[in-house]
């Protein structure tokens, strides 16, 4: 079961755009990151969409490398 089940209330995630004028010289592409699981936060501030998209690209590695694992796995198992 995910950890960011709608029905769990104490975790969560979010992604934010910040505010151009809240950013130091007014960056438009500043996000930020909050995460929450488990009791711990996490906050990632200063992010551009550079970090973003390479972050993206790290998630998207990893599923495609749990998928392949497991269709593996269960060819394996017929």
């Amino acid at each position: 079961m995910s950890v960011f089940n709608p029905e769990c209330t104490s975790n969560y995630f979010q992604v934010l755009d910040i505010d151009p004028s809240e950013c130091t010289g007014g960056n438009p592409y500043g996000f930020a990151c909050r995460i929450k699981v488990a009791g711990r936060s996490f906050d990632f501030d200063g992010l551009d969409m550079g970090d973003l998209q390479a972050m993206k690209g790290a998630i998207n590695k990893a599923m495609t490398h749990a998928r392949r694992a497991r269709r593996e796995w269960e060819g394996a198992q017929e």
